[in-house]
């Protein structure tokens, strides 16, 4: 199985929690962001598909976003503007590749 290895990201006074699935022994950064979608969703539904891209050399992460899976934070009041405030610290904290 290939390794993955968690991570934080402090925003404020949220802790966001998540994985990078590496597809190479390299510490390179991960190509490809998965951003999980609403309601009681979390990084965890994304596994299955992040493990078959590291299976293949393809190094990706996911995290859970405010008030979902492991995250802290409260999930009500929480908008798509904030979301994608997140979604860009985030990629910017991980160093994901841009295309």
């Amino acid at each position: 199985m290939p390794d993955t290895t968690p991570f934080e990201l402090t925003l404020r006074d949220t802790v966001l929690r998540g994985t990078v699935h590496h597809g190479s022994p390299l510490a390179e950064p991960p190509h490809l962001l998965a951003l999980h979608g609403g309601g009681q969703s979390s990084r965890q539904g994304f596994r299955p598909l992040l493990t078959a891209l590291a299976a293949h050399g393809h190094t990706s992460a996911a995290f859970d976003f405010a008030g979902h899976g492991e995250s802290g934070g409260q999930l009500i009041g929480s908008s798509l503007d904030h979301w994608g405030l997140l979604t860009l610290i985030s990629q910017d904290a991980l160093e994901v590749q841009k295309a």
